[in-house]
C-alpha cells in the first residue's frame, strides 16, 4: 500500500478524528468510572476494531526514507515489517489490547452494554476487582498513539494553500488547543489520584477518624459516584485551570500524597506551558501591530509623494482612497 495513496490519506484523516476522541474520552472514562453504554459503547468497539486494522495496514504500508533527498517510497515487505517492528508495533499492540472488554466480561456486562441495559454497578468492586482497576488504567496507554499525529504533517503540507490565510493564527490556536487538552488531562489525573485507591493506609485512617478531609469528600461526600460525572468533572477542571494559570484560589487543595505529587507535576508543566501561550499571544499581537504600522507608513509615503509631485487634488484623493481601501 503506497504511503501517499488516496486510501492511506483518507485512513490517516479518519485516524486523526479517532485519536481526538480517544484523547478526550479515555481519561474521562477511566478517571470518573463512566463506562460507555449503548451507542457510545458500539462506537468505541468500532474504534477498537479500527486500531487493530490499522496495525495490519501498517504492516503492508510503504514508507519514505527519513534521510536523504530520495523521496521514492520503500515498498519491500521485509523492510516495512522490520521498520514497523523497531518503531510503532509494540506501542500499537499495547494500546489496542482489549482491556475494556476483559473488564466487562469479568463482570458479566459486555452484552448488556450494547443496549445500555446493565444493572451492575461499575464503581463497586471487590478485592479481586482491584486488578481490573489497574487494567482500566492501562487503557491510558492508548493515548500514546497521539504521538503519531506527526504523520498528519504531510497531509497539511498537501493542503497548505487552504490554510495559508490562517497561517498567522495557527501558532496561537495550537498553544490554546494544547492548553485545553492539558487542562482536561490534568483534571482527570487529579480526580483519579484523589480517589481512595491511591491513599496510604495512614491517610485512610485519618479520613475515617475525621482528622483529614480531602477535597473529594468535602465537596461530594463519602460516595462521590452518587453525584453526576458532569459535576465532578467541572470541579476537577476548575482546579486544573486554576493551577495551570497560577491563580490557585485554594478552595480545592491537595491534601494526600498522591494529590500533591499530581499537583507538583501540573504546577511545573503548567508554568512552562502557560508561558508559551503568553508568548504566542504577544507574538500574535506584535505581528498584527507590525502589519498595521507598515500599512500606515506606506499610506503616508504615498500621500507625501502625491503632494510633492503636485497631483491634482481630485486625482490625489482618488489614489489615497483607493490605497486605503
Amino acid at each position: 500500500l503506497h504511503p501517499s495513496s488516496r486510501f492511506r490519506n483518507v485512513w490517516d484523516a479518519i485516524q486523526l478524528c479517532v485519536l481526538l476522541y480517544v484523547s478526550i474520552m479515555i481519561p474521562l472514562r477511566v478517571s470518573f468510572e463512566s463506562p460507555a453504554e449503548g451507542f457510545w459503547f458500539v462506537l468505541e468497539q468500532v474504534m477498537d476494531l479500527y486500531f487493530w486494522m490499522d496495525i495490519v495496514l501498517n504492516c503492508i504500508s510503504g514508507y519514505y526514507p527519513e534521510r536523504g533527498k530520495n523521496r521514492i517510497a520503500v515498498m519491500d515487505l521485509k523492510c516495512i515489517l522490520r521498520r514497523y517492528a523497531r518503531t510503532w508495533m509494540l506501542l500499537d499492540v499495547l494500546s489496542s489490547l482489549p482491556v475494556d472488554q476483559i473488564i466487562r466480561f469479568s463482570h458479566g456486562t459486555y452484552l448488556c452494554s450494547f443496549d445500555a441495559s446493565c444493572t451492575a454497578d461499575f464503581t463497586q468492586m471487590d478485592n479481586s476487582g482491584q486488578i481490573f482497576r489497574l487494567l482500566k488504567i492501562l487503557r491510558l496507554t492508548r493515548l500514546l498513539k497521539l504521538v503519531q499525529i506527526k504523520r498528519f504533517a504531510g497531509l497539511l503540507r498537501e493542503h497548505q494553500m487552504l490554510i495559508m490565510s490562517l497561517e498567522r493564527f495557527l501558532p496561537l490556536v495550537k498553544q490554546l488547543v494544547i492548553l485545553g487538552m492539558m487542562g482536561h488531562w490534568a483534571a482527570c489525573c487529579f480526580y483519579l489520584f484523589s480517589t481512595p485507591d491511591f491513599r496510604t493506609a495512614i491517610e485512610t485512617e485519618k479520613v475515617k477518624s475525621g482528622q483529614l478531609q480531602p477535597w473529594l469528600e468535602k465537596h461530594f461526600g463519602t460516595n462521590p459516584n452518587l453525584h453526576s460525572v458532569e459535576d465532578r468533572y467541572i470541579t476537577a477542571l476548575y482546579w486544573s485551570f486554576a493551577t495551570l494559570t497560577s491563580v490557585g484560589y485554594g478552595d480545592i487543595a491537595a491534601s494526600t500524597l498522591a494529590e500533591r505529587i499530581c499537583a507538583l507535576f501540573e504546577m511545573v508543566g503548567g508554568t512552562i506551558l502557560f508561558s508559551f501561550v503568553v508568548a504566542s499571544c504577544v507574538d500574535f499581537l506584535a505581528i498584527i501591530n507590525r502589519r498595521t504600522r507598515i500599512e500606515k507608513c506606506r499610506f503616508v509615503e504615498v500621500s507625501n509623494y502625491t503632494t510633492h509631485e503636485q497631483f491634482p487634488e481630485r486625482l490625489r484623493t482618488a489614489i489615497l482612497m483607493h490605497y486605503k481601501n
